[in-house]
C-alpha cells in the first residue's frame, strides 16, 4: 500500500519571527521499503526551541535545513512496514525522522521503545 504522506517543509528562511510563509505543507506518496528499510508512522513530534535555529543559514551545531526540506524533528513513531531484520511492524521506535505523517527513514539504526510508555517522555531518548 502506497498511502499519503503530509510533510512540513522550510518554504523560507525567517527574517524573525517565524511566519506561516516560511514553511509549506506538501502531499506526496509514502516510498515503500527496501530490503533493510522500514516504514514509520509519527506518532508523537517534538517542538524543541532548536528548531528556529535550524532554520537559519548561519552556521551550527548541526547544518540548517535547506530550504525546500523537510523540516528536522524528533519524534516517536511506529512501523507499520518493514523489510528490515530486527524492525517488525507496530514497534515503537524515537528518531530525527522529521516532520512527516510517515516516512521510510535512512538506513541508520533504531531503538524500540515500550509502547505502553507515554510517547512525550521517549522523545528524550530520540536526539
Amino acid at each position: 500500500m502506497n498511502r499519503s504522506n503530509r510533510q512540513v517543509r522550510l518554504a523560507a528562511r525567517p527574517g524573525g519571527e517565524p511566519r506561516p510563509t516560511d514553511r509549506e505543507h506538501v502531499e506526496e506518496p509514502t516510498g515503500q521499503p527496501d530490503g533493510g528499510e522500514f516504514v514509520v508512522q509519527v506518532l508523537c513530534p517534538s517542538t524543541d526551541p532548536e528548531v528556529r535555529g535550524w532554520m537559519n543559514a548561519g552556521r551550527s551545531y548541526l547544518r540548517p535545513v535547506g530550504t525546500g526540506e523537510v523540516m528536522r524533528a524528533g519524534t516517536v513513531g511506529r512501523v507499520t512496514a518493514s523489510r528490515r531484520s530486527g524492525s517488525s511492524v507496530d514497534n515503537h521506535v524515537p528518531g530525527a525522522f522529521g516532520a512527516h505523517e510517515r516516512c521510510v527513514p535512512d538506513r541508520r539504526g533504531v531503538t524500540k521503545v515500550d509502547p505502553a510508555a507515554p510517547l512525550p517522555t521517549v522523545l528524550k531518548i530520540a536526539d
